[in-house]
């Protein structure tokens, strides 16, 4: 394991001089006074710990010996204690400290060298109008610059940066949604066009209408072959969905992967690499751009005009009838033209032109 990297609060220097010892090291917390050196807290603990310890104390009491709060230099300084110390925190979803996570890189990227004691509108604003024209969606720019207000907020707290409100910019955000729902036939087409873990996980999605975040970081203990199922969670509830026999034999002839995943790579880099593959996947083959998410609600769709009824697969999709009929169903036109074909109005056999007069126009009244 890589010796973490050491970090400072102001005249507070942390580093790690020895271990591991499991998931902990043990650090040392130093202050530096006039050209001494004075510790002031040693001890075992994992990086989120000691950064926590460190960062929730420096404005109170000291850990040993006094400490005044010391405010931190850049941006960059105040996102790297910062993400230290929401590492390991068990009232963050895993996703959401991902996406803090990777907000902060960019933020720091672009800011990190900016005095935390001037960071004002002007550099907010730039800082917006930077990310836009590198391509970044507006949605995305606005959410890191609230992660920046979050960061800003517990810095102010625990006094190591101004305890002042920062300004925030004006963005119009965009939002372009792909509601595309793709055919059966049109799945397969793209299928062909995959292997690998993209190829794998298209395939479970395909077959049976998970949500890709409940797959993302899927584990063999997940699954049982045997009895052709996997367990998954979503939406803070677990259930367990069949597998086709075409997913069985794919997963029994998958290689092991590195990681401990069934997939072998971050869920992060799913998240990403998958989309793009489905991008690239329809362009081959001329089918219209759809989502992950479209997979599912082909699923759903197949289902209900196969007609298995709508508590079963909504059961099956993990959600309740309500919410399968009113934000999952697409009903597709040849499925109008059925519904036409077999309703059951008891018409006159005779063709209209050859109706009586009278008798039309008393229907159309």
């Amino acid at each position: 394991m890589r010796r973490p990297k050491s970090f400072g609060v102001g005249d507070i220097r942390v580093r790690a001089v020895k271990g591991p010892r499991d998931d902990e090291w043990y650090w040392r917390a130093e202050r530096y006074v006039e050209n001494t050196t004075e510790s002031i807290w040693a001890g075992w603990a994992t990086r989120a710990e000691v950064t926590r310890l460190i960062a929730e104390h420096v404005a109170t009491e000291g850990l040993g010996a006094p400490v005044t709060p010391s405010r931190l230099e850049t941006v960059f300084d105040l996102l790297d204690v910062w993400v230290g110390s929401i590492d390991g925190r068990v009232d963050l979803a895993k996703r959401t400290t991902e996406i803090y996570r990777a907000a902060a890189g960019h933020l720091a990227r672009v800011l990190g060298q900016y005095k935390v004691e001037r960071v004002g509108a002007g550099d907010l604003e730039e800082y917006r109008d930077r990310r836009l024209r590198e391509g970044a969606a507006t949605s995305t720019v606005a959410l890191e610059l609230r992660v920046f207000q979050i960061a800003w907020r517990w810095g102010s707290r625990v006094g190591v940066c101004p305890a002042r409100d920062l300004p925030a910019p004006r963005i119009n955000i965009t939002r372009v949604q792909n509601d595309y729902t793709p055919t059966p036939t049109e799945a397969a087409l793209v299928l062909e066009q995959l292997d690998g873990w993209p190829g794998l996980l298209f395939l479970m999605l395909a077959t049976t209408g998970c949500r890709i975040g409940e797959l993302l970081n899927l584990r063999w203990d997940a699954l049982n072959l045997d009895r052709r199922e996997v367990t998954v969670t979503g939406k803070g509830k677990t259930r367990i969905v069949p597998l086709r026999d075409e997913v069985v034999h794919a997963l029994e002839a998958w290689p092991p992967q590195p990681l401990g995943r069934v997939f072998g790579v971050q869920p992060t880099t799913i998240r990403v690499g998958f989309r793009k593959k489905i991008n690239e996947a329809c362009r081959a083959t001329g089918v219209p751009r759809f989502t992950p998410h479209g997979l599912r609600r082909m699923v759903e769709n197949t289902l209900a005009e196969s007609g298995i009824d709508p508590a079963t697969y909504a059961a099956l999709l993990g959600h309740s009838e309500l919410v399968a009929l009113k934000h999952y169903r697409r009903v597709r036109p040849n499925a109008l033209r059925a519904a036409v074909a077999v309703q059951g109005l008891a018409l006159p056999t005779t063709s209209p032109g050859t109706m009586d007069p009278v008798m039309i126009h008393t229907r159309k009244h």
